[in-house]
């Protein structure tokens, strides 16, 4: 091998290290020019936040005198939610102008005459909209004296805007100036590197012309020493095969497996000692009849055809077959092969093993077996359970009407006694009250049962529906109940989904009318549908396993639940407020999941006591 040598003296020495120093002063400058560069445009950035967010606080500000004066004038509620909202912007703005200038003296007092200007227009503000809320009225004097509050604020704010527009005018100023000088620089001293440069490289073409003669010189030397070394390594590599040979039949004839070489065309031309014993062949016999007469004739086509293709590709050969032994019976064998290459990459020997997996065989047909007869079992325990299920649903069904024969009797009986004008002692009307709830409560169990069974059943058709229509539907159900309590329910962007058109009916009417029951005392229900889709991976649930749902979320403002229970009213028979204060009979959430169930999706539940609570379907999308 050449080797090349390359002395440099000392002047290219010099030269390459002065331009080194170059190179990285050159570095070093442009790093802090830029790092200048970026602080300047830093400040004046900040500086500009700093505008945009005084002039955003006014203008949240304006908003809530804009929500305040339609309130005023209409006296529409519609115009608080605007109202409140500037005022929280407000009061978040003036949070990010006081981080903005923390360390600006000047800033701070200024911002402290804001902080004054501000809330005094925000109190009297409220105070309008309270005494408009109470039934009082405003006069002009009190809208003059709101506008020389806000006349305050924006004069104010107009001399902060004043302040930040003189440093922003500095600031740019050293901006423009630093970005004018640091080019200049850069260029001077880059040329100046160029320059050293190109005097190393005419130095460096000198010495290599002058080193090339050497090197040819020693290169004629390292040939004649290369090839008697040649010939050396040749002679020890020949001792080291002969060597390994041995070494490998020595291994091979002490393993139990059958231990095998072929040449690059396939013919064997080894069989270790357990080959030979165990199948009655020697080298000599499996080269001039082949291995194949070893293999059980229903293997033989599939194991020569991927022999032969191994041996045209070049890959591994893997095969499971049956090699017969010597008392003439078959047993299952795995045959691998790998090929050992040259530097090109050409095959020149094939080494490979047979190992018997006989025993493996019998215990996967043993299994197999087992897989089987448990398979059975499993069909005929599914049909004695599917038997099961259809009886207690026909049960429950005949139990449930054959139940309300008796509570029809019961409640006719108790409207005699009503129509019959019969006075009844104090304590005899509480017994009777009582009957007459029972009777009642019963009655909806027994409904909420038929309905609880029904909905397990989903042999029913599945049809493309607008989910607009069956929320109507579901209204039309319970507008007796949403005109006696005036709730309010909206919703939007309902998809069309392919469902039970009845079973869903039922699920949104149950969830509504759930909502409407657990209103806040002296509050009217206000419910608010929303839909969407989302990925699997934005839902935080176990049964999120399809890549993206549907989403129907179901808001309302009513008493709400601890979160703990999110999962148990869910279940059948579960309640978490007394029946004296709200009805029922803990069914109704059960029916729903079971919906939603034989939609093959899930609902979740999130809610805080006495902050309302939402509900969340989920249907994949198709």
């Amino acid at each position: 091998m050449a080797r090349k040598f390359i002395i440099p003296d000392v002047g290219v020495k010099l030269i390459f290290l002065a331009a080194i120093t170059l190179l990285l002063s050159l570095a070093v400058v442009t790093f802090i020019k830029t790092k200048k560069l970026i602080d300047l445009a830093d400040t004046v950035n900040h500086t500009n936040r700093v505008k945009v967010e005084i002039e955003k606080a006014l203008s949240y500000l304006k908003d809530a005198e804009t929500g305040q004066r339609g309130y005023l004038l209409t006296n529409d509620p519609i115009f608080l939610e605007p109202f409140n909202n500037a005022l929280s912007n407000t009061h978040n703005s003036l949070r990010r102008l006081d981080s903005l200038l923390r360390g600006n003296q000047l800033q701070m007092i200024n911002m402290r005459m804001l902080h004054h200007f501000v809330d005094s227009r925000i109190d009297y503000l409220g105070k309008l909209v309270q005494q408009a809320q109470s039934g009082g009225k405003y006069t002009a004097q009190q809208l003059l004296q709101g506008k020389f509050l806000m006349d305050n604020a924006r004069t104010h704010v107009e001399k902060m805007v004043k302040v930040e527009d003189a440093v922003l005018a500095q600031r740019q100023a050293f901006l423009n100036e630093e970005a004018a000088i640091t080019p200049v620089v850069a260029i001077l001293l880059t040329l100046f590197a160029l320059f050293i440069l190109v005097a190393a490289y005419f130095k460096i073409i000198w010495e290599l012309d002058k080193s090339r003669k050497l090197q040819l010189e020693l290169v004629e030397k390292e040939v004649r020493l290369q090839n008697a070394l040649d010939e050396l390594e040749l002679n020890k590599a020949q001792q080291v095969s002969q060597e390994t040979a041995r070494r490998f039949e020595l291994i091979a004839n002490t393993m139990t497996q059958f231990t095998w070489t072929a040449d690059r065309e396939g013919k064997f031309n080894y069989l270790n000692r357990s080959f030979s014993e165990r199948t009655g062949l020697d080298t000599g016999n499996i080269t001039k009849y082949g291995w194949v007469e070893l293999v059980h004739p229903d293997d033989r086509e599939s194991s020569m055809k991927r022999w032969r293709e191994s041996i045209e590709s070049g890959k591994p050969y893997t095969q499971e077959h049956r090699f017969r032994i010597r008392e003439g019976t078959y047993r299952w064998q795995l045959s691998r092969a790998v090929p050992l290459t040259d530097n090109d990459g050409k095959v020149m020997l094939w080494v490979g093993t047979s190992t018997d997996i006989q025993a493996q065989k019998d215990f996967a047909q043993s299994l197999e077996q087992q897989v089987q007869l448990r398979t059975s079992e499993l069909v005929r325990a599914n049909h004695t359970l599917e038997k099961a299920n259809e009886e207690l649903a026909q049960f429950a069904y005949v139990a449930s009407h054959d139940l309300q024969e008796p509570l029809r009797k019961i409640q006719t009986f108790i409207s005699m006694l009503e129509d019959s004008g019969e006075s009844l002692s104090e304590k005899g009307r509480q017994y009777f009250d009582r009957i007459q709830n029972a009777a009642k409560r019963m009655q909806q169990l027994i409904v909420d049962i038929l309905s609880y069974s029904r909905a397990t059943n989903v042999d029913a058709e599945f049809e493309e529906k607008n989910l607009n229509d069956i929320l109507n539907a579901a209204k039309d159900q319970l507008s007796e109940l949403i005109q006696h309590t005036h709730a309010e329910i909206s919703a939007e962007n309902l998809p069309v989904l392919k469902v039970i058109s009845f079973q869903f009916e039922q699920l949104l009417g149950n969830i509504l009318s759930n909502a409407i029951k657990f209103t806040k005392p002296g509050e009217h229900p206000v419910i608010h549908i929303t839909a969407g889709k989302r990925k699997r991976e934005e839902i935080d649930h176990p049964a999120a396993v399809k890549p993206e749902y549907h989403y129907i979320s179901i808001q309302d403002k009513g008493i709400g639940f601890e979160r703990q229970y999110k999962d148990r009213i869910f279940s059948l028979f579960q309640r978490l407020n007394s029946r004296d204060l709200y009805g029922g009979t803990g069914i109704g959430l059960a029916i729903v999941k079971k919906i939603v169930e034989n939609h093959n999706g899930f609902i979740t539940a999130d809610s805080e006591l006495g902050n309302g609570a939402t509900f969340t379907i989920y249907i994949p999308v198709a």
